[in-house]
């Protein structure tokens, strides 16, 4: 497998994040980042609360080797009533796609109106951008990732998410 087998294997750090955003930072973020990503730091960890559900977002960088390349990490799933974006039936738009599944479209629309504000400073600082998440949080990650790459300047959905890239 070569460089393809090395660039699968570079990944495991970033699942452990998306398992590691579930927990109080001392509980299961710091051991991961310690064990698995010793370079990098977080930057960000920003929350919006609804009602009985409070989703986190968190963006680490890496600093060891002056890469100062980030990651960007969805919450997924994380009380009963949240299960319900995920069982939605119906389908609807985002950033200019179709068919786009209304939960999943729901929770990136929350996300980036109410934490970019607050995270567009922090991602302009970032030399390249990954993002990962589990459940839930995979399928934001898609959306998110879809939509900023898109480069639909003119769509609603893309300004809300997009941020300018500045000097890391």
């Amino acid at each position: 497998y070569g460089d393809q087998f090395k660039a699968i294997s570079n990944v495991h750090p970033f699942a452990r994040l998306a398992y590691a955003i579930y927990g109080a930072e001392d509980d299961y973020l710091k051991p991961a980042m310690e064990s698995y990503l010793p370079a990098w730091r977080v930057v960000a960890d920003e929350k919006t609360k609804q009602d009985d559900d409070e989703d986190r977002v968190l963006l680490v960088q890496e600093h060891g080797n002056s890469t100062w390349a980030c990651v960007l990490v969805f919450e997924g799933t994380n009380t009963f009533g949240e299960l319900f974006a995920s069982i939605k039936q119906h389908l609807t738009n985002y950033c200019g796609f179709t068919g786009v599944h209304a939960g999943y479209r729901d929770e990136i629309w929350t996300l980036t109106k109410e934490l970019w504000p607050r995270l567009r400073n922090k991602l302009a600082k970032c030399s390249s951008l990954s993002v990962t998440g589990h459940s839930l949080g995979g399928a934001v990650a898609e959306l998110f990732s879809a939509c900023v790459n898109s480069n639909r300047t003119d769509d609603p959905d893309y300004k809300l998410a997009q941020w300018t890239k500045g000097t890391p």
